[in-house]
């Protein structure tokens, strides 16, 4: 064999090898990422699952978004009860609650309605407890009158918050409607709940805090 045709092999050899060699270590450096991108992937998925128990332990301790709804139920004749019910994924606890009838509030003075409403505060305060996922608690008592309408404003405390719900009841066409606003207490958007036939404006803060 000709000498240039040694150098000429040896020369495809080392080609070779060198290729062999770049293409083992091209596919270390692939498998190699594939498994680091694995494992951020893994790393990632370990530390969502780690800040939803982090959020479901806050909630179950704070209440979290949770929050309180109502709604009357007919005795007879003018005579109600509200059920109290729990809304959202986390219950409620340590939950009192006071209201007070706000017909002829506008026709006091600042110290009457001051006096009137610290009056209300302390005959009507009540200890509901614990509210667990849907849970429901019942108050009863409540007549309403046709003429004056239905104007009461309940206050909750809560551990997550200081919600009020505004009530208002109508006699319209024969039959009570009804009217709701609900302020959860954490910064939301209030909660509007009419009934078809209450005689609602465009602005529902004015149906709503509008007297008799």
């Amino acid at each position: 064999m000709k000498p240039d045709n040694v150098i000429f092999i040896g020369v495809i050899l080392s080609v070779l090898g060198a290729l062999t060699a770049g293409i083992g270590t091209w596919r270390k450096s692939i498998s190699s990422r594939v498994d680091s991108d694995k494992q951020k992937l893994e790393i990632t998925s370990l530390k969502q699952q780690n800040q939803i128990l982090k959020d479901d332990l806050t909630g179950y301790s704070t209440g979290g978004d949770s929050y309180l709804d109502m709604m009357p139920v007919m005795l007879g004749n003018d005579f109600f009860k509200f059920i109290i019910i729990q809304k959202g994924k986390y219950p409620l606890s340590n939950v009192e609650m006071w209201y007070i009838n706000m017909n002829g509030w506008d026709k006091m003075s600042s110290m009457q309605a001051s006096e009137y409403q610290n009056r209300s505060r302390h005959s009507t305060l009540s200890n509901l407890g614990y509210f667990r996922q849907n849970g429901i608690k019942e108050i009863e008592n409540f007549k309403f009158d046709k003429n004056l309408g239905v104007y009461l404003q309940f206050h909750f405390f809560t551990n997550n918050g200081t919600p009020t719900i505004i009530f208002r009841g109508k006699w319209v066409n024969n039959k009570w409607v009804f009217a709701k606003k609900i302020i959860t207490g954490q910064s939301k958007e209030p909660i509007y709940d009419f009934d078809p036939d209450y005689p609602a404006r465009a602005d529902k803060d004015s149906t709503i805090n509008d007297f008799y």
